[in-house]
């Protein structure tokens, strides 16, 4: 970090770490099938961000490769079946976000270009080549893809606007249309999460004023949104997931804001009591469940900076 004017050094070390894991869960029960594992043994404690691919048979994530949030990120792709993964190749730097369209040509990335600017950006999966996108979105959150990749659907607002939408954007034309608002003091918590069928969209909206949150579904047509779980005690950042059927929402929990613990939870997509399902971790994000229904990938573990002097080393060496 550098030197004070006293002579001593500052500098920041890495403490914590985070991976992706995949689980064998039964959902019906809610137990396990098998123990979580690591999604690879590359680069332990510094892979997030993961995402099955339209068919299953590929899992995308991002791989921490330098410090800071800007630091470099490898975007890596694992093969379901043989396990091994490849590296993307991309121009842009500082990438914080991946999402793969459907049909697995391009990526919806959060980035900085060589120039510094700091943005959505699109990247050819085979090339590298990127365009940047005309998107009013917080750069932390990702969008959703609508099954045929035609739409992307993604948060659009600022700190300042006094309403923050979900809005559905026409690739091809450019045209978007308002799927549902959430006035202030409300704001989104969690990304949001579309349906495999692309008729739903759930997300999570939290009240700065109370601090209450609350997991919300909408038509993704455009529509009502209903309430599905009331005051759940969601960490930051919050996850939402579908299962394949579209007939329940997988959410993380944090039943104790000082303890980092989390717990994955289940509840349908009609509303009703929400069940908790047999995975405990720190830090549960990035839910996402396989097609088959049975694996989920996710985000576990935090990320922890210290900062440390050393005094007294450039001493005189007489």
């Amino acid at each position: 970090m550098g030197f004070t004017r006293d002579g001593s050094y500052d500098y920041s070390v890495r403490t914590g770490k985070s991976d992706v894991y995949i689980v064998e869960l039964d959902l019906a029960t809610g137990r396990l099938v098998a123990p979580p594992k690591p999604a690879t043994p590359r680069f332990v404690g510094s892979n997030h961000n993961p995402q099955w691919s339209s068919d299953g048979r590929q899992l995308l994530y991002l791989s921490k490769r330098g410090p800071g949030p800007w630091g470099a990120r490898a975007i890596c792709v694992r093969d379901t079946e043989s396990v091994e993964v490849r590296e993307l190749t991309s121009k842009l730097e500082g990438i914080v976000l991946a999402r793969l369209s459907p049909d697995g040509r391009s990526l919806l990335v959060g980035a900085r270009d060589p120039s510094g600017y700091m943005g959505p950006f699109s990247i050819d999966v085979q090339t590298g080549d990127y365009e940047r996108m005309d998107l009013k979105a917080p750069l932390g959150w990702g969008g959703a893809w609508s099954p045929d990749g035609k739409v992307l659907f993604y948060h659009q607002g600022s700190k300042g606007a006094k309403t923050l939408s979900i809005v559905a954007r026409d690739l091809a034309t450019g045209e978007e249309r308002q799927v549902h608002s959430v006035p202030r003091p409300f704001h989104f918590w969690a990304g949001l999460a579309l349906s495999r069928d692309g008729r739903q969209l759930a997300f999570a909206v939290r009240d700065a004023e109370s601090g209450a949150k609350t997991l919300e579904v909408v038509p993704a047509a455009g529509g009502e949104a209903r309430d599905l779980v009331r005051g759940v005690p969601m960490p930051f950042p919050g996850s939402v997931a579908w299962t394949p059927d579209g007939l329940s929402v997988l959410f993380a929990e944090q039943p104790n804001p000082d303890d980092p613990k989390t717990e994955l939870w289940r509840v349908s997509a009609q509303g009703g009591e929400p069940r908790k399902l047999d995975l405990t971790a720190e830090a549960i994000r990035d839910l996402c469940i396989h097609p088959d229904g049975r694996h989920t990938a996710y985000t576990a573990g935090r990320d922890r900076q210290e900062v440390w002097a050393l005094d007294h080393f450039l001493r005189d060496a007489r």
